[in-house]
């Protein structure tokens, strides 16, 4: 990444891709996060005021245990913010319902028998909570597949590469000799 800093203005063009310009006037703080961020090939699709933060805007996921954690993922993943937006948004129907129930569950408290209503009310979060789980398990597992396929195909590519590749290194090893 090449990357000027002048008086807390930053300007970088990525140097994987070449396309990529990222400019932003930032702190002292923020220069050294946004360095990081573009020395990691992390392009300029992103927005800078995400590449600046140490946190990445938490919204919509902020007001839930579940949804800070997974910002904390997005933001530790090393994936382009773009894309590890568009796969978290896959998870969000189960990550508002879990993230409600998180915060309404301590308000049911069954004492005694006779609070049919609260454990009516416990039963069907709980079902809730069950079914946001697997359907986000069973698109883990769709997604885990695609991911599955490509590093297969990758690896393809490679198997081609590496048998074509083999035999001419050795031929031209023994030209040398």
């Amino acid at each position: 990444m090449g990357i000027r800093i002048s008086g807390g203005r930053v300007r970088g063009v990525c140097e994987y891709c070449g396309e990529c310009v990222y400019e932003a006037d930032l702190s002292e703080d923020e220069i050294d996060i946004a360095t990081d961020r573009l020395n990691a090939h992390e392009c300029a699709e992103q927005d800078p005021d995400w590449l600046a933060n140490d946190d990445p805007d938490p919204d919509p996921y902020s007001d839930s245990k579940t949804g800070v954690e997974l910002v904390r993922v997005v933001r530790d993943s090393g994936i382009v913010k773009n894309e590890a937006e568009v796969i978290l948004a896959q998870f969000r129907g189960a990550v508002e319902i879990i993230g409600e129930w998180e915060k309404r569950a301590a308000d049911i408290e069954v004492t005694d028998e006779t609070q049919t209503a609260e454990m009516a009310l416990a039963k069907s979060a709980r079902k809730e909570v069950a079914k946001a789980r697997t359907g986000a398990k069973k698109l883990h597992d769709e997604l885990k597949a695609d991911s599955l396929r490509r590093g297969q195909f990758i690896d393809g590519i490679f198997r081609v590469i590496a048998a074509h590749a083999k035999p001419v290194e050795e031929y031209l090893e023994k030209q040398e000799k």
